[in-house]
């Protein structure tokens, strides 16, 4: 036996007289590294190792999608949306990905390679307006 567990997250269930946190079974094995909301509806979660799943349904939260990515095994820490639709996310090592097709294909980013940390949080402000953060006072900025 390996011992290994299936990642769970907790959510919150919300009754007349109570509140209960429950956990909830991930998508994947591997722990799970960040989530957050879809802008379309639905969540995207991303998990240690580089797996990143999205959820379609925002009426049934436990239904993930496996994302055909690619992360080389990089762990993904944020994921960023654009107005227009493109995707970014981020990861460690200086990992950047991008999607035009609402996720179905990445492309590496491959300038993010020489950039000697991690990157934490994509934030978009308009569709030629971002900036990505990372450690060590890593900030980038995007300009389309």
């Amino acid at each position: 036996s390996t011992g290994a567990r299936p990642a769970t997250y907790p959510t919150r269930r919300t009754g007349k007289r109570r509140s209960s946190v429950a956990a909830q079974t991930c998508a994947s094995a591997r722990r799970l590294q960040d989530m957050g909301w879809r802008p379309q509806g639905g969540l995207w979660l991303a998990t240690r190792g580089g797996d990143l799943f999205f959820n379609n349904d925002a009426s049934n939260l436990e239904n993930f999608k496996q994302i055909n990515f690619g992360a080389r095994g990089y762990g993904i820490l944020d994921v960023g949306f654009q107005p227009d639709g493109t995707l970014w996310a981020a990861g460690g090592s200086g990992t950047l990905y991008k999607s035009v097709d609402s996720g179905k294909k990445w492309k590496r980013v491959k300038g993010g390679d020489r950039i000697p940390g991690n990157l934490y949080a994509v934030r978009f402000i308009s569709e030629k307006q971002g900036y990505i953060l990372g450690n060590a006072s890593i900030l980038l900025r995007y300009i389309g």
